[in-house]
């Protein structure tokens, strides 16, 4: 009787697959407690999330990658958001104003964001 004891690709790929659908599922149901998000809406967030952590881990991101990223999670390019509210620190609040009108979660987001520098 033959038995194999180290794992197929196959194997691999599919404990790969199960473990990020897992972290999905977790990070997923933390941002709809924390945000009170829609099931939907923050399983696509978390899938989005996932999906940057892993192309940050496989390659530099790009200024294009943020931007996409940006629109995605927000609605509008990171560094518009960006320049909002360093607009908003100088007493202009007409983008910012904006963007939390797009967006109720903007807030939050923009917390996470305003220490990037692009």
């Amino acid at each position: 009787m033959l038995e194999e004891t180290t794992p197929s690709s196959k194997d691999l790929a599919k404990m790969a697959t199960l473990k990020e659908q897992f972290r999905i599922k977790l990070v997923a149901g933390e941002l709809a407690q924390k945000f009170s998000l829609s099931p939907e809406r923050s399983k696509k967030l978390a899938t989005l999330s996932t999906t940057w952590r892993k192309l940050a881990n496989h390659r530099a991101v790009t200024f294009n990658d943020a931007e996409a990223f940006g629109k995605e999670l927000i609605g509008m390019n990171l560094s518009e958001a960006i320049q909002a509210v360093k607009d908003s620190r100088k007493g202009n609040v007409a983008g910012l104003e904006k963007i939390i009108t797009q967006s109720k979660k903007l807030t939050e987001y923009l917390k996470l964001t305003c220490h990037i520098s692009l």
